[in-house]
């Protein structure tokens, strides 16, 4: 898995990423890139559920001094500190996000973290979300597979459960890795009446795919609980 992984980050930053970051305009305003870590928990013969969620916050701007190894290496750590509890230095995280990881950790499930949108852009030393254009660049599909990162990541983990806590905002990002019309997940996003939803058969995928919002505004709109049971109902896995 972890030579198949190599394989995919390195064509993406080959035929997507460096060429987009090199460009003369764009030195110095994007974050360094989120590579998924697996926790030093990865059970290969336990199931597996990975959560993707909107994209990087304040991850430190890129420079060629924070090796891909040494990316995945603190993404993996931080899941064994925020989901398992190990003692590694990392500071616990009690935001909302975390707490949606832990609710799904208790069923003994593989727990992969990952993010829609791989970079994000800095103005002011500020995270801010990328430009629908940056979106459709960095998340598009290409090489002789034609697939996005995101498709080759599902690809190589093969989770039997997908969590999408993207929201409608992030749109573009998903039908464009996707290869969907925005229009047709449009009709399906989540809404404040019903936080979630069920997308496996729109995106092509055969196995549960769920959609909702951010825990943090879930936590705000008092639909954290609702969501969770949403889906666990669904997967027959609640208690």
């Amino acid at each position: 898995m972890n030579s198949e992984l190599d394989k995919v980050y390195t064509e993406w930053e080959e035929e997507v990423l460096l060429p987009f970051l090199n460009k003369k305009e764009c030195k110095n305003k994007y974050s360094l890139p989120f590579y998924i870590g697996k926790p030093s928990q990865y059970n290969k013969n336990q199931k597996t559920i990975m959560i993707i969620g909107q994209e990087t916050n304040n991850f430190g701007k890129y420079n060629k001094e924070w090796s891909r190894n040494r990316i995945q290496k603190w993404c993996g750590d931080y899941i064994d500190r925020q989901v398992f509890g190990i003692d590694n230095g990392l500071k616990y995280n009690t935001s909302p996000f975390w707490k949606f990881f832990r609710e799904f950790h208790k069923y003994n499930y593989n727990l992969i973290w990952n993010n829609l949108d791989k970079i994000h852009r800095y103005e002011n030393n500020q995270t801010e979300e990328l430009t629908e254009k940056e979106e459709k660049i960095l998340n598009r599909r290409y090489g002789e597979v034609n697939k996005s990162l995101l498709e080759r990541e599902i690809d190589i983990f093969n989770p039997d459960i997908i969590i999408f806590l993207t929201g409608p905002r992030f749109i573009l990002s998903m039908a464009t890795s996707f290869g969907v019309q925005q229009s047709t997940l449009s009709s399906i996003k989540p809404t404040i009446n019903k936080v979630c939803s069920e997308i496996s058969g729109i995106l092509g995928i055969n196995r549960p795919a769920f959609w909702t919002y951010h825990p943090g505004f879930l936590s705000r709109k008092k639909k954290f609980v609702e969501c969770i049971h949403y889906i666990q109902n669904s997967i027959n896995i609640r208690n």
